[in-house]
């Protein structure tokens, strides 16, 4: 998600909180300067920087369709809980919440609950990647909150006409760079390094496509940017 929320000109990241050991050795290769953090139940206002944006997504093994469809309640996915209490901890402007599809059945009121009794509101949309332009589904929902303190409850329609007219110019616009397919990217198990191989096609699982939290970037700047004319 950063990747792309760089690549619109926010940043830099401050700290990262990944469990996964092969996960975060990616996430330091991208992000040397970042701090990282292995258990985010163990993450707070003590041990993380204050920062405008939190972005991230709870596991969504309990979320997916391929999963025991307990929604964020089961025993991976209620990790959202720990992401909303470090929200409230440390109040950022902005919140972008990114999973599976299915969390608008599995979870997705209860996310939007949390926001509105926290003090925020929020965008949400499925945005799914063949909808600029690559070859492939991928449709995933994405929650962009915002601190109600900063701009009060009416920021939304604002906020929400930017986002349908971002969302609009950058439809089929996906990069050629990747549209690779995934052995490409993930290589071709030869038997010897199989564990490498699922180690990195799980960790492709996980990942979102950059041009989407790229274009969420836009939407963000452009929203900002009006609000300082006025």
């Amino acid at each position: 998600m950063e990747k792309g929320l760089l690549a619109a000109g926010l940043g830099p990241v401050k700290w990262q909180v990944e469990i996964d050991p092969f996960c975060r050795a990616v996430l330091e290769r991208h992000n040397p300067d970042a701090r990282r953090l292995i258990d985010v139940r163990k993450c707070g206002r003590r041990n993380l920087d204050h920062v405008g944006i939190v972005c991230g997504g709870p596991p969504c093994q309990d979320i997916s369709k391929a999963g025991p469809k307990t929604g964020i309640w089961g025993a991976r996915s209620c990790l959202w809980f720990e992401m909303l209490r470090i929200i409230c901890e440390l109040r950022p402007q902005w919140v972008v919440v990114e999973n599976s599809a299915a969390l608008l059945v599995r979870g997705g009121a209860e996310i939007l609950r949390g926001f509105a009794e926290s003090g925020y509101d929020a965008f949400w949309r499925v945005i799914p990647a063949y909808e600029l332009g690559a070859p492939h589904e991928r449709e995933r929902l994405y929650i962009i909150a915002h601190s109600n303190q900063v701009h009060g409850e009416t920021w939304l329609g604002d906020f929400s006409y930017y986002a349908e007219a971002i969302l609009k110019k950058h439809q089929g616009q996906c990069s050629p760079i990747w549209m690779e397919t995934a052995d490409q990217f993930i290589g071709v198990d030869d038997g010897i390094r199989g564990r490498v191989y699922r180690y990195r096609a799980g960790a492709v699982g996980n990942a979102v496509v950059p041009q989407i939290t790229r274009m969420i970037g836009e939407m963000i700047m452009a929203f900002e940017g009006q609000v300082e004319e006025t």
